[in-house]
């Protein structure tokens, strides 16, 4: 009997330990990177700017200054 309690104990150390996953997004700084907008998705449409309706290559450059 106690065979079996001290295993039942152990496998739900392991397995509540095992289970845990790691949490990036608290790791990540989006100040580091930019993104440039490729489409707008909406439900019925797909819409992609055109390069003939800006002048500016930055034009659809997300950029953040702060987190």
């Amino acid at each position: 009997m106690k065979k079996i309690i001290v295993l039942t104990i152990l496998l739900s150390v392991l397995w509540s330990t095992s289970c845990k996953k790691e949490d990036l997004t608290d790791t990540t700084d989006i100040t580091l990177y930019s993104w440039k907008l490729k489409c707008v998705r909406t439900e019925n449409k797909t819409l992609k700017p055109q390069n003939k309706d800006y002048h500016r290559e930055d034009a659809y450059l997300l950029v953040f200054e702060t987190d």
